[in-house]
This record gives C-alpha cells, sequence and structure tokens, in this order.
C-alpha cells in the first residue's frame, strides 16, 4: 500500500465551496422564479452557473498538494500535475496571489505554498494557503525538501 499525505487548506476549500453554494442558490432561485417575460439566454445563464457550482462542489474533496514518497501531484481546480520529490529543490511561503484576491495583486496577511523546482520553475500553490506560519507547518510535512 503506497502512503500518501494530502496537504490543503480547510478555509481556502471552505470559502470557495461557499462561493459555489451561493452561486447554485442563485441558479435555483433564477430557474424557479422565471417569469414569462424574462429573456431565454436568462435560463442558460443560470443553468451554466449551477452546472459549475455543481463541478467546484465535485472537484474540492481533491484540490492541493498529494504527497507520495517519492512523488508530488499538486491538484488544482481543472488539471493536475506531478512532479518527481527529488526535482523539487525548495518549499517556501509567498504572499498569495490567487483567484481570492480579486483584482487586487496580492493580500497582504494571506500566503500561499511556492514549490521551487531545480530548473529554476517556481509552482505557485494557492490550495495551500493561510497565515505564513501555517503554510510553514503544512509544507515541512514535505521532510526531505528544504521550508524557508
Amino acid at each position: 500500500m503506497v502512503e500518501r499525505l494530502v496537504i490543503r487548506a480547510v478555509g481556502y476549500l471552505l470559502c470557495c465551496v461557499a462561493v459555489a453554494m451561493v452561486g447554485a442558490g442563485v441558479s435555483v432561485l433564477v430557474l424557479t422564479h422565471r417569469d414569462s417575460g424574462d429573456p431565454a439566454w436568462m435560463e442558460w445563464a443560470a443553468a451554466l452557473v449551477g452546472l459549475c457550482s455543481l463541478w467546484v462542489f465535485a472537484r474540492a474533496p481533491f484540490v492541493g498538494l498529494v504527497v507520495y514518497p517519492n512523488l508530488v501531484v499538486h491538484r488544482t481546480w481543472s488539471v493536475s500535475r506531478a512532479y518527481a520529490r527529488d526535482n523539487i529543490v525548495k518549499a517556501s511561503p509567498a504572499p498569495y496571489e490567487g483567484v481570492l484576491a480579486g483584482r487586487s495583486a496580492r493580500l497582504p496577511l494571506l500566503s500561499m505554498a511556492e514549490l521551487q523546482l531545480q530548473d529554476g520553475r517556481r509552482i505557485q500553490v494557492p490550495e495551500v494557503s493561510g497565515s505564513r506560519r501555517a503554510v510553514v507547518r503544512r509544507l515541512e510535512a514535505l521532510g526531505s525538501v528544504s521550508v524557508a
């Protein structure tokens, strides 16, 4: 049996699921309280918002970092990417620049994980976010990777 460790920010997931719940609620309200004078595109837009909300509900348990003995899998809301654990040089907290920041470039009190690979690439992981101390604590689970 392959032992694995899942690293994610529960607060981040709860925030995303809360936004999805609001979207699903609005979708249901629009679809059930439609007047005969409303344009037809409104149904399609409400149905699309509802489907996107269901997708977030279905994907939420799977986002974050999954650490295996020799592999680290970064699962985002749309794709999953795998990196050899030996290829990760450093894991460190970085200022949050994810979707929750909105139009502002950064949220000053929120940090997210950043993985640096041997080839110099930096992989930002907003699914592992929180205070700087919480991000460092989560990243220490990577063990052999230096945490700065």
